[in-house]
């Protein structure tokens, strides 16, 4: 799998598939062996893969450290890596939005600490902070911009109103959104809107969290954040 794509108008070329890492969230997915999902990541490249999606709330900063190991042997310039940014955390296991642009600065900094690595090329919001102007925030991302820790910003779960909106104060290149064969709302307006304008989309939980695969057959269940989703119970399950 050697085809590129560029990511919208960014100079950004991917491959058509992204390793994402959200499965490195214990609060999300139990423990999941991390060895495995190192084994995972390098392999992906040695198929043809060469984007990967990360964020720091995954496991409060465990899927960048995990990616960070097993990434560091490959070459940088032939990879592309995102993550996201979002939520204050606490060591008592709170957390809560914050998009500040002194926040911004200093966890791009600890999320490339974590990645072992000297820039992004991707850096998301990951989702609307209503508590922080989106000028504030921007002014910080396009500081991180011209220090070079970042090639590209983007943004996650926003609406087309709230990527209007953004588009005033900076050039947001990418939105990540939500979309699988069960979740196609965002071809009513956000894909009309990011193709009209060019910007690039890389979606999220496009097997709508495995159960798209054709691994199960409705008798199992679940002792992680599925066993509360309606579709995985029940006769929607099976």
């Amino acid at each position: 799998m050697e085809h590129r794509v560029r990511l919208g108008r960014s100079e950004l070329k991917v491959s058509p598939i992204c390793y994402g890492s959200w499965q490195l969230s214990p609060r999300f997915w139990g423990d999941v062996p991390t060895d495995q999902v190192a084994a995972a990541m390098r392999h992906a490249f040695e198929v043809g893969v060469n984007f990967y999606d990360t964020a720091d709330a995954y496991g409060d900063g465990l899927s960048e450290r995990v990616m960070g190991e097993a990434l560091a042997d490959l070459p940088r310039d032939e990879i592309v890596v995102a993550t996201k940014v979002y939520n204050r955390f606490y060591d008592d296991g709170r957390r809560h939005p914050d998009l500040s642009g002194q926040y911004v600065l200093d966890e791009c900094d600890a999320s490339l600490k974590r990645l072992k690595m000297d820039y992004l090329d991707l850096y998301q919001l990951h989702s609307f902070d209503p508590l922080t102007h989106l000028a504030e925030t921007t002014a910080a991302l396009e500081k991180l911009l011209k220090a070079g820790k970042i090639r590209r910003y983007g943004l996650s779960n926003y609406t087309v109103e709230q990527i209007r909106w953004a588009r005033t104060f900076g050039d947001y290149a990418t939105l990540q959104p939500r979309y699988s064969l069960l979740q196609t709302g965002i071809e009513d307006d956000l894909l009309p809107y990011c193709e009209a304008e060019d910007i690039g989309v890389l979606v999220y939980s496009p097997l709508e969290r495995g159960l798209l695969t054709g691994k199960y057959d409705g008798t199992e269940t679940f002792d992680d954040h599925r066993a509360g989703l309606g579709v995985f119970q029940g006769e929607r399950f099976k």
